[in-house]
């Protein structure tokens, strides 16, 4: 992992956001790990599950796959950026019932 840091804004789940990052991190390592967003999961690391899905521009992306700078300058919502207010939504339902 490289020691420069590099500057990366967006909008996660209607919220500006703006942080140093190394250029390696994945967005959901900026999700998870600096933003404390924890709804998207790593789950197979490959891509493949889903489990870590967000939507970027609209886009849904892997976010175990994705450099958080790939989504530089991008909208993101997360599955805690679908709640209703402060009222769980019926997706968010969903996800927690399916664990």
């Amino acid at each position: 992992m490289s020691d420069k840091q590099m500057l990366f804004k967006a909008e996660v789940n209607g919220e500006p956001v703006e942080l140093q990052i190394n250029p390696g991190e994945t967005l959901l390592e900026v999700l998870r790990e600096r933003l404390g967003l924890t709804g998207s999961k790593e789950g197979c690391g490959e891509g493949v599950c889903g489990a870590c899905t967000v939507l970027v521009d609209g886009v849904p992306r892997r976010a175990c796959l994705t450099l958080a700078l790939e989504a530089d300058g991008c909208g993101v919502l997360t599955v805690e950026g679908l709640a209703l207010g402060k009222k769980v939504s019926p997706l968010q339902k969903a996800f927690v019932l399916e664990g």
